[in-house]
């Protein structure tokens, strides 16, 4: 069971960590934005309460928002990379 005033004080203060302030190894980042993010397969009560963006689960990997918002944009082109990769091999031609 969480205590859904400490996320929320968790989730403020992480809202509002200066990306400058905190690292992220690029590696890291690029591997997430390549393979996506897991998340809790099950119920999550903080995801419940605060949203996907905001839960746990993000606040644990991400050290800011504006990192988490980075990999979101990354993601996007990573889709499109591989999108662009699949229809590329579709029409080699043999």
């Amino acid at each position: 069971m969480i205590d859904i005033k400490e996320d929320r004080e968790q989730r403020d203060h992480w809202i509002s960590t200066d990306p400058q302030s905190v690292a992220m190894k690029t590696d890291d980042l690029v591997q997430l934005a390549i393979h996506g993010l897991e998340t809790c397969p099950d119920f999550c009560g903080s995801r419940e309460m605060l949203g996907e963006g905001e839960c746990f689960c993000v606040r644990a990997r991400f050290p800011s928002a504006e990192h988490y918002f980075l990999y979101l944009e990354l993601r996007n082109v990573a889709k499109k990379l591989a999108g662009l990769a699949f229809l590329s091999s579709l029409t080699k031609e043999d």
